[in-house]
C-alpha cells in the first residue's frame, strides 16, 4: 500500500492556521507554531530558527549550547507521551 505524500496547504481565509494532509486525514496546525516537540530533526529545526521545547534524548547533544533548554521526552525505544503533553504543545 502506497501512502500519499503529506503536504501542508493553507486554509482559504485563515492565515493563522494551516491544514496538514496526511495518510490518516487532515490536521489543523498553527501557521507559526511556538511550542514544538519533535521526535526527529532537532538540528535541522534549529538551523531554520525553530527551537523545540522537547525532543528524544539521543537527538540532544548536551555539550552544544544550542540544545540547552530542550526537554527530553524519552528515547528511541520509549517515547514519553505524558511528558510531551505536560509541555503543552499546541
Amino acid at each position: 500500500m502506497k501512502l500519499p505524500h503529506p503536504k501542508a496547504a493553507a486554509r482559504p481565509g485563515d492565515a493563522e492556521t494551516r491544514v496538514f494532509k496526511h495518510a490518516l486525514g487532515e490536521t489543523v496546525i498553527p501557521a507559526r507554531p511556538e511550542r514544538v516537540v519533535t521526535l526527529q530533526y532537532v538540528s535541522q529545526m534549529l538551523s531554520v530558527g525553530v527551537k523545540p521545547i522537547g525532543a528524544l534524548d539521543y537527538l540532544l547533544d548536551g555539550k552544544d549550547p544550542a540544545f540547552q533548554g530542550i526537554e527530553e521526552v524519552g528515547s528511541s525505544e520509549s517515547v514519553d507521551y505524558e511528558k510531551i503533553l505536560s509541555l503543552k504543545p499546541p
